[in-house]
């Protein structure tokens, strides 16, 4: 679903570690969400920074659990 997310207008989508996508929406660029392949859920990663939130998916902090 994040995939398509991603394909929409006013998006910006990049990979995260792990094989992971992240998406953005360009009018709110704090709220970024990260999902991984064999998952039913996506994270939501909020920071008032917007270059802090999208560092701390692209670091590898943030993985998947199972």
């Amino acid at each position: 679903m994040l995939r398509q997310l991603a394909k929409k207008q006013g998006e910006t989508s990049f990979s995260a570690p792990h094989d992971g996508v992240a998406v953005y929406e360009a009018a709110h660029p704090t709220n970024v969400y990260v999902a991984y392949p064999g998952s039913n859920l996506q994270i939501e990663v909020f920071d008032p920074n917007p270059e802090h939130a999208r560092a701390l998916i692209t670091s590898g902090d943030v993985k998947p659990v199972g």
